[in-house]
């Protein structure tokens, strides 16, 4: 899909991407969910989700509450507009979305909004320079102190702190922060899919009728299918079936 950054396009909900690691809020809130619902059936306009382009993937980076709002009545379109992003950018994107405007996020949901901030690279400067805590506290915003930053970094970055505190003389470098051990993002997304298959494989096992098993097989061969081609999975209507024996 080709789109100017700023249009607003009507999105297939089987095309977006929800991310659950991107997601630094503890649970979306119900009655916010339930407030969108009726503003949508009212026909009031809501603002447009925001979808992060990944390389041809679509990830949802803004709009979690109206995403789900329009599910839950059954939409199949979303408005949205679309980002061509990195994937530590949209990551980053999607934490900080609510630090100024939506539902606030809690304190506890800050310093994971921060952490994302700080794993994704966002306290670089252009040349790659380490950013001081107040320019930190000014990119990150949130309403964030430079002093809390600090105490932030201190706790949950140490390395950084360590960086920051002796600053580039010595023998150690900030450079050492590259070399953090740990899975790729992409090694996350499979351990993620793999754990969904897990589920499906188990879910299957009830399906014991010739005619339930036949519509499963065309229900995986349709999502290899979209897999194969990173194309949209369209759902197969589920037939009526007899009652099992069993």
């Amino acid at each position: 899909m080709s789109v100017r950054q700023s249009e607003v396009v009507k999105v297939s909900r089987s095309d977006i991407v929800r991310n659950p690691e991107w997601q630094v809020r503890e649970k979306l809130n119900a009655s916010r969910v339930k407030d969108y619902r009726g503003i949508y059936k009212a026909g009031a306009s809501m603002p447009p989700i925001e979808l992060a382009d990944i390389k041809g993937t679509l990830y949802l980076v803004d709009g979690w509450h109206r995403y789900e709002a329009q599910a839950e009545l059954g939409w199949t379109h979303f408005e949205a507009t679309i980002t061509p992003m990195t994937k530590n950018d949209a990551r980053a994107r999607a934490a900080m979305a609510n630090l100024t405007h939506g539902e606030s996020y809690k304190k506890p949901e800050r310093r994971k909004a921060f952490r994302v901030f700080i794993e994704t690279k966002q306290n670089k400067a252009r040349g790659g320079k380490l950013m001081s805590y107040r320019d930190m506290a000014r990119a990150f915003g949130g309403g964030a102190s430079h002093v809390t930053i600090r105490n932030w970094v201190k706790a949950d970055h140490p390395a950084l702190f360590k960086a920051l505190e002796k600053g580039r003389s010595g023998d150690w470098s900030p450079d050492m922060l590259e070399h953090k051990a740990g899975p790729t993002e992409e090694q996350r997304d499979m351990a993620r899919v793999q754990a969904l298959l897990v589920d499906v494989v188990a879910q299957s096992k009830s399906i014991y009728s010739a005619a339930g098993r036949k519509h499963l097989d065309s229900m995986v061969l349709s999502a290899h299918e979209a897999i194969v081609k990173r194309k949209a999975y369209v759902a197969i209507p589920v037939p009526v079936l007899p009652e099992s024996g069993f």
